[in-house]
């Protein structure tokens, strides 16, 4: 038994294969051992943890009873088995990943597993019923926090998909960031965790479209993102903020929407902020790299002004060119580009 090790850039870039590091343990530990054992041959035959029903088979029950029995008596290091520790190239840790094989993870989907289950044959409800009901629920703060070595304590900061959950160091000042970054090792990092995905920025995106409505003479809305990892979502919100339509729909749209102006007539100046002892040249990194897979065209060239001791950058709405990713991007227009969609 044991747990992983991964390394990575600034940029989360990962660096090298997944390294896997043993967890000692004494004769006690056997019994989670062998449960451990009969269910990855479970699992060996299926699709994998994220293509399996966890019924009320034998196997899942016994890895999960024998988890909770050995915990008790065992060194706090096992706790640790199939969690992956990132870890930047300096060797610092920067975040937990609880995979889903996981023992309690099991637990919780095995939990909601079962919980489909009696509503669609127990309860005979409609699929589209239990849809509806069962939506909102997510394995959020299970686990709650873990310990990796003597004095430093991991909580729960997210929940990463369905399946994983990512912890943070305690004293980490930016969790957001941190989250974002293992959402990207994970390959979704638009949807996986919800704090800063894409149902971050439906939400901030009614809070921009209800001030805007309130304030239709504003010509240049100012918007800071304080925290290290809000660029995504605060830069999707703003892109969702106003309708998109076409010439033909224009005439179409509510009073309330046409006074929302013409295509010149809206700014948003955006200003982020790093984190303490971080790179100023990561922050806003994702306007870079989205427009670097979706840039058409020739480049844009932006005209770079210093305004005291930070940098602030002016670019059209039509692309941000890296050069962007300082500490403050102006975008130009009433309708975002379809990058921010």
């Amino acid at each position: 038994m044991g747990r992983w090790r991964l390394r990575v850039r600034a940029d989360g870039t990962q660096v090298g294969a997944a390294e896997f590091i043993p967890i000692d343990s004494d004769s006690s530990a056997e019994k989670l051992a062998l449960a451990s054992r009969r269910f990855a041959e479970c699992l060996n035959g299926s699709q994998g943890p994220l293509g399996i029903i966890y019924s009320n088979e034998k196997t899942f029950n016994d890895y999960v009873m024998a988890a909770n029995e050995v915990w008790k008596t065992s060194p706090p290091e096992l706790t640790l088995i199939h969690t992956l520790e990132v870890v930047s190239l300096a060797g610092r840790c920067l975040g937990l990943i609880v995979l889903p094989t996981h023992p309690l993870r099991v637990a919780w989907q095995q939990s909601f597993d079962l919980l489909v289950e009696y509503h669609r044959y127990t309860e005979d409800l409609a699929a589209p019923k239990i849809k509806h009901l069962l939506e909102t629920v997510t394995g959020a703060h299970h686990q709650p926090f873990c310990g990796l070595n003597p004095g430093e304590t991991f909580v729960f900061a997210d929940t990463l998909g369905f399946h994983a959950i990512a912890l943070t160091p305690i004293s980490d000042p930016e969790p957001k960031a941190t989250v974002a970054l293992l959402a990207r090792l994970i390959g979704d990092g638009d949807n996986a965790a919800p704090t800063v995905g894409k149902s971050a920025a439906l939400a901030l995106a009614e809070e921009v479209r209800r001030y805007l409505y309130l304030h239709p003479d504003y010509r240049r809305i100012q918007v800071h993102a304080l925290r290290a990892g809000d660029a995504m979502p605060v830069a999707r919100a703003l892109g969702k903020a106003l309708p998109t339509v076409n010439n033909d729909e224009e005439a179409e749209l509510p009073d309330h929407e046409q006074l929302r102006r013409r295509e010149h007539d809206l700014c948003y100046e955006l200003d982020l902020y790093p984190a303490a002892g971080r790179a100023t040249e990561l922050t806003g990194r994702f306007l870079s790299a989205t427009v670097e897979r979706r840039r058409s065209g020739t480049p844009v060239q932006c005209q770079k002004k210093i305004a005291g001791s930070r940098p602030a950058y002016r670019a059209p709405a039509a692309s941000i060119c890296p050069a962007c990713a300082g500490r403050g991007a102006i975008l130009q227009s009433r309708r975002l580009p379809r990058i921010w969609r």
